[in-house]
């Protein structure tokens, strides 16, 4: 079973798949990694998905 992070992880990866469907994978696999560390949120790299 995947633990509370990982947990976290998928929920954050499908939100990001769905916000962001022109994405690539790897793209979206690098914000999910970016967005779980403890490091303030890049706002260009955000942006891009609006």
């Amino acid at each position: 079973m995947l633990g509370e992070r990982g947990w976290w992880l998928s929920a954050l990866s499908a939100l990001l798949v769905l916000a962001c469907a022109h994405v690539d994978r790897f793209e979206v696999g690098v914000l999910a990694l970016a967005v779980a560390e403890p490091a303030p949120p890049d706002p260009d790299r955000l942006r891009r998905c609006g």
